[in-house]
């Protein structure tokens, strides 16, 4: 989401953007999951009860993909935890390093080095931000689809 490489000062208002709008974006993805997710529960709830009732008779393909389901998502969405943690974990490591050698020089921080830790910093806040929709997905993606699909049983 990176829009430049170096601070602009005409131009830092669209970065700011960018940030709200993933949150925004954030916001909606979480409550859309969250209303689909009870939207399941809800029409989940009668089948299992129909299959503690009477076993025989209970319908055994959608209630063996209630657990498969969630092990997919949840792998999913571990693996895009980990994967925006571990890149996350290497940029702030970077950023420490540039700011422990800049401290160590003994002499003004120039311009440039002023412009990289801009850049990186901008760049660890936009990662950050955009982690938790990375991980949120697997199971908005599984959710809505189920409340879809469960709406016409």
């Amino acid at each position: 989401m990176t829009r430049s490489t170096s601070f602009s000062p005409l131009f830092w208002h669209l970065e700011v953007v960018d940030l709200f709008t993933q949150a925004a974006s954030m916001w909606f993805t979480t409550s859309e999951t969250v209303t689909a997710s009870a939207r399941v529960v809800g029409a989940r709830m009668p089948i299992i009860e129909a299959a503690i009732l009477d076993p025989l008779s209970a319908d055994l393909p959608e209630i063996s993909m209630m657990a498969s389901e969630k092990m997919v998502a949840f792998s999913q969405a571990q693996r895009a935890y980990w994967s925006a943690f571990g890149s996350l974990t290497q940029m702030v490591q970077a950023h420490y390093l540039d700011i422990m050698g800049m401290t160590l020089k003994a002499r003004p921080v120039g311009l440039q080095e002023i412009y990289r830790l801009n850049d990186r910093s901008k760049t660890i806040v936009q990662v950050a931000a955009g982690a938790g929709e990375k991980v949120l997905k697997p199971y908005h993606r599984k959710v809505t689809a189920n409340a879809k699909r469960l709406r016409g049983k």
